[in-house]
């Protein structure tokens, strides 16, 4: 699946913002407002369920697969379907913090051992700028990251609107009903939105969204977030480079001086992967036990430790592809898995950009779905087309992030290099381009 991320296809109610104090925009709403007062995922009743299970069930199996699964559904009915119904009740009642369905889902996707690309880790591409000039490599780059940090700002700050699904926008779309909603008590502040129409949407995951990354555990994965961070990491063929973008204040770096960080790593001779010299993105294409004890491993060195943590607790990273995908299917099957190399599919989100200037994000699927990223999306290439082309600041200081790989190491890389390329090459992507939106 390919979906075309651009600029906002709902308009947005925003304070006028200066694009000197580094941000998208500025909610008269506080984006955390409704989130005490969020009414829960409620428990359908059992009948209602089974209903519409065979329901669903109906159009894809053969009349005496259905006439069989029907007969299932009846001795679940009567038989240990209610007493399992009242343990999930229960269940609920108990964590009236969270929906009854929230801790399994996270489990579903931490407790399973298999590689995240392809099996989970989607993407989705973005438009190309409408300036040409701005769709060099280093100019996308250093303008989706620039863009990418002002979400992080307006986020930390709590000035990202809040996500609200509007049923009546000619009176909820309006200042009014802002300052309206913002006066109301975050204990009720939901329920005064929906009198009026506008039903407010969870925004949990957006805590998760920057300087976030999944960590491979044994047995089940953990998923570690760290605040205060102010630096990105960048991976260009098998070499890793970080740099801040945010000042000691919190403050975010000039545009400029992004720039000069991205131009200064494409300057630098490109390293493909290699046996003497495997990308170390490989180890996160690995099943999830292989890889955390190979983690162990590489942890035992300082040097390898620090780089981890590094890349652990980043904002985000940014994968600087060089190859140049046209088609759809090559666009596609770059962005959603490459060659391993030099993507890390463990972090919240990469960003990728490609040397033609064809940019996507691809995103680690545990601890979100489609909601916080497709908002961030939106937000960072309504961001990105206002600003002109960018000339580089003198002050390019990206350090590179250097292993201590052993022959150990060293063959785990190659063998998860040859199992990336076997399984990838099974893959056949196919697109189909169409105007309808897609949402999760």
């Amino acid at each position: 699946m390919m979906l075309h991320a651009s600029a906002p296809a709902r308009p947005a109610l925003r304070r006028a913002f200066s694009s000197a104090a580094g941000y998208v925009q500025d909610t008269i709403i506080p984006t955390y407002h409704f989130q005490k007062s969020l009414t829960r995922l409620p428990i359908p009743k059992l009948e209602d369920t089974l209903t519409r299970y065979l329901a669903s069930v109906e159009p894809v199996v053969t009349s005496d697969q259905l006439a069989e699964t029907r007969r299932a559904v009846m001795d679940f009915q009567s038989g240990v379907g209610p007493e399992l119904h009242r343990a999930l009740v229960a269940r609920d009642a108990a964590n009236t913090h969270t929906s009854y369905i929230n801790q399994w889902w996270l489990e579903m996707y931490l407790d399973d051992r298999q590689p995240l690309p392809i099996n989970y880790n989607p993407q989705i591409k973005l438009k190309m700028d409408p300036v040409p000039a701005k769709n060099s490599q280093s100019q996308r780059a250093a303008s989706l990251i620039a863009s990418t940090v002002r979400v992080h700002r307006t986020l930390r700050d709590k000035k990202l609107e809040p996500d609200i699904f509007h049923t009546k926008p000619d009176t909820t779309k309006t200042n009014a009903f802002q300052y309206f909603c913002k006066l109301l008590p975050e204990s009720v502040s939901f329920y005064g939105a929906a009198a009026l129409g506008a039903y407010p949407l969870d925004m949990s995951q957006y805590k998760n969204l920057f300087s976030s990354t999944r960590l491979p555990r044994l047995g089940r994965d953990e998923l570690k977030v760290s605040p205060g961070s102010k630096h990105v990491v960048v991976q260009r063929g098998t070499k890793f480079y970080t740099f801040d973008v945010l000042t000691a204040d919190g403050s975010a770096v000039p545009d400029e001086q992004i720039l000069a960080n991205v131009e200064a790593i494409l300057a630098e001779p490109l390293t493909k992967s290699t046996p003497d010299e495997p990308g170390m993105g490989l180890m996160t294409t690995m099943n999830r036990d292989s890889w955390a004890n190979a983690r162990e491993k590489l942890e035992a060195s300082g040097v390898n430790k620090a780089n981890l943590e590094q890349i652990d607790s980043a904002l985000f990273v940014v994968s600087l592809e060089h190859e140049s995908p046209a088609t759809p299917e090559e666009v596609s099957s770059t962005f959603l898995m490459g060659d391993g190399t030099n993507h890390w599919f463990d972090k919240s989100f990469q960003l990728i950009i490609a040397a033609n200037g064809t940019a996507s994000v691809n995103f680690e699927h545990a601890w979100g779905d489609g909601v916080a990223v497709l908002r961030y999306l939106n937000e960072l290439y309504g961001d990105s087309v206002k600003y002109p082309v960018l000339k580089a600041s003198s002050q390019a200081k990206p350090k590179e992030l250097t292993w201590d790989i052993n022959g150990e190491t060293k063959q785990l890389l190659n063998e998860a290099k040859k199992t990336y390329d076997k399984w990838t090459s099974t893959l056949l992507v196919a697109c189909a381009e169409t105007p309808v939106t897609c949402c999760w």
